[in-house]
């Protein structure tokens, strides 16, 4: 566990830095020298981290040795998309080291939280801390193939923000290429420009509610559209995640006119939100809806950055703590939780 709180406090130190400047290069140094940390343990990490790793790296080698993905039958390579399995191919032309494949995604990862937190953030350090802590590193520490599309996905969000639906789209199914999961952040082209009116409020919350009700065929035809073999996995939890989300939303909503007037762009912010609450309410009824969820949680973890900076001087520092102490003692309990994670190992440990 001694290297997550490492990389905790290297946030905190750079976001303690960063809230000292308005310098915007001083800001751009504190943001990458926060995610070195993140990169190190996603690129470095032992093959028993994550469930999923110790297959990725044994079909990289596979592929690597023999040139040919028929022989990667055994790791179940028969329906993987298209643009994973070019992706995965070129590397192995770079070298055959099977951790090659975990330091592109580390890159990949890195650029992309560096890319969207920068364009959509006021304090970058803090939105980089809730991306460690509510969820997204710990799905990039396991599930290569999404995390990769989730990242192209934040690079391409810039294309919502110039209004280039075409190129919006491009980057879906560049998405969809490495996850077909990825065509459900299409429709976000449209959500992040609606009105925050009554009626599209009102809109949002009754849309929740008649998906909360028709849950299980959703997610059914869902599994169904993208092969995927899950079913309905009951759950008894979610309910810590969903109290988050809500809080979050329900902030926002009642500080929209300050959080829209600091920064156009946190409309979006609002707006996509709404989404993440969605899929929570689902996730109190199946564990599938996680996984879709990871498209749409960004937001609001700029949501949350966004509503804190938005604080009273006098109250700012107050809502930070808070906010820090209890994402962090989330992130850990979480951890502990598994051991796979709370027992880190590099590769040279293994």
């Amino acid at each position: 566990m001694i290297v997550y709180y490492i990389m905790l406090l290297i946030i905190l130190f750079c976001m303690s830095i960063e809230l000292s400047t308005t310098n915007i290069a001083t800001k751009r140094k504190c943001l990458v020298f926060a995610l070195i940390p993140v990169f190190i343990l996603i690129a470095f990490k032992a093959n028993t981290i994550g469930a999923d790793t110790r297959n990725y790296l044994r079909a990289f080698e596979a592929l690597a040795r023999f040139g040919d993905f028929e022989d990667l039958s055994p790791f179940g390579y028969e329906r993987t998309e298209i643009g994973y399995k070019n992706f995965i191919l070129l590397l192995t032309k770079i070298s055959s080291w099977p951790h090659t494949l975990l330091i592109a995604l580390g890159i990949m990862v890195c650029y992309a939280l560096y890319d969207f937190i920068s364009r959509t953030a006021s304090n970058w350090c803090l939105a980089l801390f809730f991306f460690v802590t509510l969820g997204f590193f710990q799905f990039a520490m396991s599930g290569i193939r999404q995390t990769l599309a989730v990242s192209i996905l934040l690079i391409g969000y810039r294309y919502v923000q110039r209004r280039n639906l075409f190129k919006f789209l491009i980057t879906v199914v560049v998405a969809m290429m490495f996850h077909k999961s990825a065509i459900i952040f299409a429709p976000v082209y449209y959500i992040a420009h609606l009105k925050l009116s009554l009626k599209t409020i009102s809109l949002m919350f009754f849309s929740m509610f008649v998906g909360l009700l028709f849950a299980d065929k959703l997610l059914l035809t869902v599994a169904d559209v993208m092969e995927y073999n899950y079913g309905i996995e009951q759950t008894g939890n979610g309910q810590i995640f969903f109290a988050i989300v809500l809080i979050i939303t329900l902030l926002c909503l009642r500080n929209k006119d300050t959080l829209i007037a600091k920064r156009h762009s946190n409309l979006a912010m609002i707006d996509v939100n709404f989404v993440s609450m969605a899929l929570w309410c689902v996730r109190l009824i199946s564990r599938t809806a996680e996984r879709v969820s990871l498209y749409f949680m960004p937001y609001t973890y700029i949501a949350l950055e966004e509503y804190i900076s938005t604080r009273s001087k006098q109250d700012r520092h107050i809502y930070l703590l808070v906010a820090v102490i209890l994402s962090s003692t989330l992130f850990i309990y979480r951890l502990m939780g598994q051991e796979q994670f709370n027992q880190f190992k590099f590769y040279f440990e293994q």
